[in-house]
């Protein structure tokens, strides 16, 4: 292996000044922060309905099965809702994005593309669109906070009210 110094230039042709590349560089820092916020949510998300899914396959026999089920049922499906406002579930193909509405991920990648496919600065369109989509995620937030808060924890007490063991061989 060898060791050498490297130096990165700008592109000549592109007239962007320092500011410039440092205001895009913070936009996109901003912007793929918010992407693994979304993520980790949808992963969350998913993650209780598994369990749920688990949860609610094994208590077949037992006498507060139809309790739970309608409980875990209802929970799950609230679930399924929050997560197509996160990541678009449908889309199969590339070709889907054009039959379904995209999600708040793929919304907050295609800014990337615009920040992150020019030379220029940060369009005060793109800071606007950033605005709106950092609001619309806040509003998304609470209801994930909601649902894999609240929702979950009372389901748990549920579980925890009708004797549901955690184990069952």
């Amino acid at each position: 292996s060898r060791v050498r110094p490297l130096e990165v230039l700008a592109d000549p042709r592109a007239e962007t000044s320092a500011a410039a590349f440092q205001g895009q560089q913070e936009m996109l820092e901003r912007v793929y922060a918010r992407i693994d916020e979304v993520q980790g949510d949808a992963r969350r998300l998913r993650s209780a309905r598994d369990q749920i899914q688990a949860l609610l396959s094994r208590i077949t026999d037992l006498p507060s099965a139809d309790t739970i089920r309608k409980a875990g049922t209802a929970l799950v499906e609230q679930i399924d809702s929050l997560e197509g406002f996160l990541v678009n579930t449908r889309n199969k193909t590339f070709q889907d994005v054009v039959n379904y509405a995209p999600a708040i991920n793929a919304q907050f990648q295609a800014l990337v593309q615009v920040v992150d496919g020019t030379d220029g600065p940060v369009t005060g369109g793109v800071r606007a669109r950033l605005t709106d989509l950092e609001a619309e995620w806040a509003a998304l937030r609470e209801r994930v906070e909601r649902v894999a808060g609240r929702e979950v924890a009372a389901f748990n007490a549920l579980v925890r009210e009708k004797g549901v063991p955690a184990v069952t061989p």
